[in-house]
């Protein structure tokens, strides 16, 4: 057989997603797309041949759930992101989105605060149209698409973060991002200002999803083990009442009660039955999050510069309270302390320092906390219907402004290693982090004739994360070749100057 192709990847192990077949093939790529399967050792001309020999060549990962809302604007080559393998990420989750604009960029940024990390990001839009321009016009390393976060959309209707708000306004606003091409929804159920949403504002939210054909992602209310239960018990409820296809952010627990977790997961079982519900999990035992969402829920319900305003006694008491260890926090961004960053609470008076720091930074201070345990995090890894997402961001090797969570860059690597080591085939595990992540966007994610050439090229064995804590920012090991479009971003081992992704707008009113 004789064929012509601009790249070909010879001598590897083709991994079929969708039947779990293994296969060794050629894969002849032609215009950014997989323009034939050829048997090995197939007569093909080519400018270009890439040694898969011992590999493994699979669809690339497609991160559903990041907060590279803004960072993927300064650091375009997407490093953190490239590294691991993803070539498709989705932003705009946790209801957090930083557009519409809530006034000023000020006042948006005390409703994003996770996605605020690179001050230096160049904003000049007002409204959805004109983040997902900037997203479309700036040439990135990987593929992406957007959700739209009803938080806010909420502020930016309110006019601030705890006013009063029309929800017929925030269901028009919802519709105008979802027909500008937004993928979906997602609410921020424990974050000011979607937190103090009612339920006929959510039903409201959630049919307007709905009549787009849309997804609702959820950041639910609650991931205690005291209350995750019942959160997921409103989530899913919303999603049977408006018949929308619902995708459970991270669904961790935190705290180590095992038997609510596997009541979790048996309630969200019952719901797949009748309506399109999905999840996703990322593998570490430490979440990062705002240091407010510390605090009880009616105290943190004003937002951050309210809560940063509250006598310092409150503060103390109230983040006493939350249950954590004073050892399992670390500060993430403190940008009016920067000394800060990096540090676990001053163990003299952990709470008051925790409180002064929340202080003298306005309320704009990020945290990791480790909250999870190894036995629920396997669980989440052996349920088929979890798919792997990062909660992380496109980072460059170069990002100071904030302490970077490892998840940001091992992720994939770190779910597929364990997900292996609990007896998932590779088909089984790859499928978690492309095909099925893929579908609830209403893509794809393949290699099949046809399809976009967006791969990933790995070592079965060597694949495995490197970041850690105390160095968040180390690229994964095993990963030989990342294409987007059938171009390198990452060619042997090594990251390209390449910038082939394309940002995804929805068609208006289906996939």
């Amino acid at each position: 057989m004789s064929t012509h192709a601009d790249l070909l990847l010879r001598g590897g192990t083709l991994v079929d997603v969708v039947d779990g077949r293994l296969r060794d093939a050629d894969v002849a790529i032609v215009d950014g797309r997989i323009g034939a399967i050829l048997p090995r050792g197939a007569q093909v001309s080519a400018p270009r041949t890439a040694d898969c020999t011992g590999l493994l060549i699979a669809p690339g990962f497609v991160d559903i759930h990041t907060h590279s809302d803004l960072s993927r604007l300064v650091y375009p080559g997407q490093e953190s992101r490239v590294t691991q393998g993803i070539t498709t990420e989705v932003v705009g989750n946790c209801g957090m989105s930083p557009a519409p604009v809530v006034g000023s960029r000020d006042r948006t940024r005390e409703v994003i605060g996770p996605v605020d990390i690179v001050e230096s990001a160049p904003w000049s839009w007002t409204g959805v149209e004109g983040w997902l321009a900037a997203l479309e016009h700036t040439p990135a390393a990987t593929n992406g698409s957007a959700l739209v976060g009803h938080g806010t959309v909420r502020a930016a209707v309110a006019g601030s973060t705890a006013a009063p708000v029309d929800r017929h306004e925030v269901v028009r606003a919802i519709r105008d991002a979802l027909g500008a091409g937004c993928a979906g929804v997602s609410l921020g159920l424990m974050y000011a200002p979607g937190q103090s949403a009612d339920p006929e504002e959510l039903r409201a939210v959630a049919e307007a999803v709905r009549a787009h054909d849309a997804l609702l992602s959820v950041h639910l209310r609650s991931y205690a083990h005291e209350g995750l239960l019942a959160a997921v018990e409103e989530a899913v409820a919303l999603a049977e009442a408006a018949g929308v296809r619902l995708q459970l952010s991270h669904l961790r627990m935190i705290g180590s009660d095992a038997g609510t977790y596997d009541r979790v997961l048996a309630r969200v079982e019952r719901a797949r039955r009748s309506v399109d519900v999905a999840a996703d999990a990322y593998p570490y035992l430490s979440g990062h999050t705002t240091l407010v969402q510390l605090l009880p829920p009616d105290v943190r319900a004003a937002g951050e510069r309210a809560c940063a305003a509250l006598p310092l006694n409150t503060l103390v008491r109230g983040l006493a309270a939350s249950g954590f260890a004073p050892d399992a926090i670390t500060v993430m961004k403190a940008r009016a302390t920067p000394d800060a960053v990096g540090c676990a609470p001053d163990p003299a008076d952990p709470w008051a320092w925790l409180a002064r720091l929340l202080v003298d930074n306005d309320g704009a201070v990020d945290v990791a906390v480790i909250g999870s345990t190894a036995e629920n995090l396997d669980t989440a890894l052996r349920t088929p219907w979890i798919s792997i997402a990062s909660d992380g961001a496109a980072l460059g090797p170069t990002h100071t402004e904030s302490a970077a969570h490892p998840r940001s860059w091992g992720t994939f690597p770190r779910a597929y290693r364990r997900m292996r080591e609990l007896g998932l085939t590779p088909a089984e595990a790859l499928r978690r982090c492309t095909d099925d992540p893929a579908r609830r966007i209403g893509a794809r994610a393949v290699v099949t004739e046809g399809a976009r050439a967006d791969l990933v090229v790995f070592d079965d064995v060597a694949l495995t994360d490197t970041a850690t804590e105390a160095a968040p920012m180390a690229p994964a090991a095993g990963i030989a070749h990342v294409f987007v479009g059938g171009t390198a971003v990452v060619d042997d081992a090594r990251t390209t100057a390449a910038r082939p992704g394309r940002f995804q707008r929805r068609a208006h009113g289906g996939h």
